[in-house]
């Protein structure tokens, strides 16, 4: 995540839903960081892209996001190697950036359950980048950790207002343009309209997009895929979106025009959302 204004700060008062998802690396990968927001007590939204693990080469010129259907880690797989880090501040302990006491490394749990939308029978290309995960266990409200609201029963985000974001993902701009930043960062982007974004990526966007203005040195960027786009209204923060894919942030700060941010409406997958965290 890059923000020209260095903004960090305390998930107490700004981002307490922000949840760290590592796939754990083995001898056989390196694994993955992503984002997640925590939605109840006990389920947290994030990308159905973080959990891919066969990519197709593309250097013959095809869809560079294209994946087949049987792309993503086994289910088994994925609850045996993923942990959920929520309450966090800090991905570890590190001095140099504020990252000084045990208690800011937050909390960890497991995942019970899953469902993915149809972003990987759809071969990652066509939309549904999401997936609802169940904790093994809910929340320890002594902590700081606390969820976000869901926005099913409020006005829909206008085109030119402001969301904010969260992550431990990649900062070029800090010199960590290929591992994550430890201490969370946040930052504030501005939502495009779908006629906007569609020009800038070619023609083609997913049905279920909701898109951000990219800039230089302000963006999401490796790492903070899965995370939440965040909006205040009435004193209570929303849920619109999902972290999806952009341009790669050292190539905007080596730069590439800016495109638009293309993120998964919280919105459009109501129905799956509800159903899942309502099931008994």
């Amino acid at each position: 995540m890059t923000d020209s204004n260095n903004n960090t700060g305390h998930p107490i008062h700004l981002h307490p839903w922000a949840t760290l998802i590592q796939i754990h690396p083995t001898g056989k990968d390196e694994g993955v960081i992503c984002g997640g927001t925590l939605i109840t007590k006990k389920h947290v939204a994030s990308a159905a892209h973080c959990f891919q693990q066969k990519f197709l080469d593309t250097s013959n010129g095809g869809h560079k996001r294209y994946c087949d259907a049987d792309a993503k880690y086994s289910e088994e797989e994925i609850i045996r190697r993923t942990t959920l880090t929520i309450g966090a501040i800090c991905t570890n302990l590190d001095k140099d950036v504020g990252c000084t006491y045990k208690e800011q490394l937050g909390r960890q749990y497991r995942i019970k359950n899953m469902l993915f939308a149809d972003f990987y029978k759809n071969n990652c290309v066509n939309g549904d980048d999401i997936v609802i995960i169940e904790l093994d266990q809910e929340i320890d409200e002594s902590t700081v950790s606390n969820y976000a609201c869901l926005p099913f029963e409020i006005e829909e985000v206008k085109d030119n207002s402001t969301v904010t974001s969260f992550g431990w993902g990649t900062d070029p701009g800090k010199a960590y343009d290929k591992k994550p930043y430890p201490f969370l960062q946040t930052v504030s982007l501005t939502k495009s309209s779908h006629a906007e974004c569609k020009s800038s990526r070619g023609g083609v966007i997913p049905s279920d997009s909701f898109c951000t203005v990219e800039e230089e040195d302000k963006n999401v960027c490796a790492g903070d895929s899965g995370g939440g786009l965040m909006r205040q209204y009435k004193k209570q923060h929303y849920i619109s979106a999902i972290i999806s894919y952009g341009t790669d942030c050292s190539q905007l700060i080596k730069g590439v025009t800016p495109k638009n941010q293309v993120n998964t409406s919280i919105r459009y997958h109501q129905k799956l959302i509800t159903d899942f965290i309502n099931k008994k």
